[in-house]
């Protein structure tokens, strides 16, 4: 089952060789798919969605991936620079307010 690309004939640099997920493989892509869900990365919603309802079932070690595709989606750059892109946004909003309707504060 591949599942970090969106079909089995994506290739990303050229290759097309599948590694199998180990255990390690598995926790590293559970942990980017909830940071990446967590920070709300619509760039990538649609392979945390489909990872989300494969990782936590037995067909989990049936899955492979393009060990670029892999590198790409767990890299802890690219999730740290997410990370700082969502707290800068968050930095700028505007803080809300109540107001009575004469103006003054509640």
């Amino acid at each position: 089952m591949h599942i970090l690309s969106k079909s089995i004939a994506y290739t990303f640099s050229g290759s097309r060789i599948l590694s199998k997920a180990s255990e390690h493989g598995l926790t590293t892509v559970k942990q980017a798919a909830y940071t990446r869900k967590k920070l709300r990365d619509s760039k990538n919603i649609d392979v945390t969605d489909r990872l989300e309802k494969v990782l936590d079932s037995p067909e989990a070690q049936r899955l492979v991936w393009h060990k670029t595709c892999n590198a790409h989606f767990t890299d802890r750059s690219k999730l740290e620079s997410l990370q700082k892109s969502q707290a800068q946004a968050a930095d700028s909003e505007p803080e809300a307010s109540c107001s009575d309707t004469n103006g003054g504060h509640v």
